[in-house]
């Protein structure tokens, strides 16, 4: 019975190893196949711009397409834009990464200042709770206020969080 069963295996196996290729024979098949064909085109940015009727591209735009140069006289008295660039005592203006930067600074002052407020508040809370004064109505009363005064605290921090997030600012 194992013999047969031998006896079968190689008889159904044995013609897959008779016409299986190696790879080899397939990438010769392959370059001949290839030889016959030419190379495929290379297209530069001229062969873009001559399709499109533009030459040139974003950083480099040629005459057709770059932007004209400003031609307009100054009124009387002003001077022009090159030389109030020019002008030592005129401020630089701020990129909008520099004004960015500013705000998140800001920001972050304004957090850290909350945090230091909630910081304290939490204090007196804990000093006010640890005294025994249950039975002062005026301590209470001043309990309960740094209660609410925290309560308000934290939902502004909370706002601060919503602004950052706004804002992309970093944490």
């Amino acid at each position: 019975m194992r013999i047969a069963a031998i006896a079968v295996t190689l008889a159904l196996m044995g013609p897959s190893y008779v016409w299986a290729e190696s790879l080899g024979e397939v990438a010769a098949r392959e370059r001949e196949k290839k030889k016959g064909k030419p190379a495929g085109k290379v297209i530069t940015e001229q062969d873009l711009g001559k399709r499109h009727g533009k030459g040139g591209n974003y950083n480099n735009p040629d005459e057709a397409t770059a932007l004209p140069p400003d031609t307009t006289e100054p009124a009387t008295g002003e001077t022009p834009a090159s030389a109030a660039a020019v002008d030592p005592n005129k401020p630089k203006e701020k990129t909008t990464d520099e004004l960015r930067a500013e705000a998140q600074t800001e920001w972050r002052k304004k957090r850290d200042a909350k945090n230091a407020e909630i910081t304290q508040i939490q204090s007196q809370i804990s000093q006010l709770e640890s005294a025994r004064t249950y039975a002062d109505p005026t301590a209470q009363a001043r309990l309960q206020k740094l209660k609410d005064d925290l309560t308000t605290a934290q939902a502004a921090l909370s706002g601060l969080e919503d602004e950052r997030r706004r804002n992309g600012y970093r944490p």
